[in-house]
């Protein structure tokens, strides 16, 4: 039996509108993907069974793009990572799972999604009052691990960077929203979400740079340019965070990104990242593991509290990251 989106009503809203016609069946192909080729990716890395002091971990950080992009010494591998979204990441690799010698340390708004006492402890960016892109920005998650770590220095580490995943930072995409704004009335929102319309009301508003490249606005080397700044940008406060925590440090990411590439069964282009989806643009990540001085003693203890957002503001961050419409 068909699903009841694919009404007769549907049908004909598709034939009317060709965008809705081509999302329908990008969505018909993530589900023929998953049923088909999550056996090809079933050797995936868990990376908690590593042994690390401290874990980054690159939001949306594709394994081609991190080799290249990457100067930081040490043993680099390739690896399947447990999920092709963060959501399924987590889901996979932290829940249902106790790591009270864990500090976790993240801007990402998916793990409100999971229990409480996984870590030791868990802190975030972001809170009730500020759920905007300016709290995701990499100074703000190393700015917060180092006050963290001096609370809780006897403990392992997981730093869970945005970047190089939206909201993208650096000078390009600071022009590239200027120009867009200025030359197109297009407004991104992923660092300023409620951005004044001029008095005509005419500006149109996007959630993120990969969207106004999925709809055409920039190419894709713009794109690209974009998203190898952020990871270069995301590496400089990796390398900060490693050297202040010393020990034994591993850089991965929890999934990768699609640009445009074609994904199987179908090979319809793909713009993003989807959970239960699989190729080896979203499925292959980076395993950079290097040592910056002493590995220190780490302690097992009881959870501390954590604060949590209320549903509505989950909710919230997650649409003005452009995951919910």
């Amino acid at each position: 039996m068909l699903p009841e989106r694919y009404s007769l009503e549907n049908f004909e809203r598709a034939l009317r509108d060709p965008e809705h016609f081509h999302e329908e069946l990008r969505r018909v192909n993530r589900a023929l993907n998953s049923r088909l080729y999550a056996g090809r990716y079933a050797d995936a890395f868990d990376v908690m069974e590593e042994d690390w002091d401290n874990l980054i971990i690159l939001d949306g950080c594709r394994y081609d793009i991190f080799k290249s992009v990457s100067t930081i010494e040490g043993d680099l591998s390739r690896i399947v990572s447990q999920g092709g979204h963060s959501f399924e990441f987590m889901e996979k690799t932290f829940s249902g799972h106790q790591f009270h010698d864990t500090v976790y340390i993240t801007s990402n708004p998916w793990i409100e999604h999971f229990e409480d006492n996984i870590f030791f402890a868990r802190r975030t960016t972001y809170d009730e009052e500020n759920q905007s892109g300016e709290r995701r920005r990499p100074e703000d998650v190393l700015e917060l691990a180092l006050e963290t770590f001096e609370e809780y220095p006897d403990k392992r580490y997981i730093v869970h960077f945005m970047q190089p995943n939206n909201p993208y930072v650096g000078q390009r995409a600071e022009e590239l929203r200027a120009r867009l704004l200025e030359e197109e009335s297009l407004a991104l929102t992923e660092l300023h979400p409620h951005r004044a319309t001029d008095s005509s009301g005419e500006i149109t508003e996007l959630p993120h740079l990969r969207r106004a490249y999925k709809n055409g606005y920039i190419s894709r080397d713009e794109m690209m340019g974009i998203y190898r700044e952020n990871l270069e940008i995301a590496l400089e406060h990796a390398e900060h965070v490693m050297e202040e925590l010393g020990g034994k440090s591993a850089i991965t990411a929890d999934h990768g990104d699609m640009f445009g590439e074609r994904l199987p069964p179908l090979y319809l282009r793909e713009f993003s990242h989807w959970k239960y989806t699989y190729s080896k643009q979203l499925r292959n990540v980076p395993w950079l593991v290097t040592e910056r001085g002493a590995r220190r003693e780490v302690v097992t203890e009881q959870p501390v509290e954590n604060n949590r957002l209320q549903e509505r503001d989950v909710e919230e961050h997650l649409r003005s990251m452009g995951y919910l419409s």
